[in-house]
This record gives C-alpha cells, structure tokens and sequence, in this order.
C-alpha cells in the first residue's frame, strides 16, 4: 500500500496479496485523517469497495502500526438483491505496520 498525506487528505493505492480471482488487484484510495485517526476507501476494478478506519499507535520496538477494521461490498444483480445484499458484505481486521 502506498499512501500520501497531505493536510487531513490521504491518497494512493492499494494493491492486494490475493483476490477472489487468484490474482492481485490495485485500487485507488482516497480517505481522511484526524490526529491519529484514519479512514480510507479504495475502489476495486472489479464491483467492489473496501472502507477502513484505525488508529495509529507505536509498537513497542518503536514501529508505526494502523490498527483497523474494514467492510469490503461487492455489487449484487438488481434481481438478487432480495436474497444476496447482505451476503456481499464482507468484514474484518487489519493491522499495518510502516517500513
């Protein structure tokens, strides 16, 4: 992940161990931050967004570590929407650590 922040604004891209396809993806991020709080987004090719939102904190060996938890959606067919908009949404935990 790349990131760059500029007054409260963060930008950049994301680019993904893994997809559901197997192969990696890149997005662009776009978010904010407050302090040592952050939000981003990133806007997949493929129909889908993933939000987070942490906290920055210092390890105690002194690493900068982004504590957060995210919700990933996926675009759902007008006609499945009744039996599969809750089943798009995804949610986890991730930490980040600078290098």
């Amino acid at each position: 992940m790349f990131l760059a922040v500029v007054g409260n604004k963060v930008s950049g891209s994301y680019t993904t161990a893994k997809s559901g396809s197997g192969k990696s993806l890149t997005g662009d991020v776009a978010g904010f931050v407050n302090g040592d709080l952050i939000s981003f987004v990133v806007a997949w090719p493929v129909a889908a967004i993933t939000a987070w939102v942490g906290q920055l904190t210092t390890a105690a060996d002194g690493s900068d570590v982004l504590d957060t938890l995210w919700q990933m959606t996926q675009n759902v067919a007008d006609a499945e929407e009744p039996d599969d908009m809750w089943a798009s949404i995804n949610a986890g935990a991730d930490q980040f650590v600078r290098e």
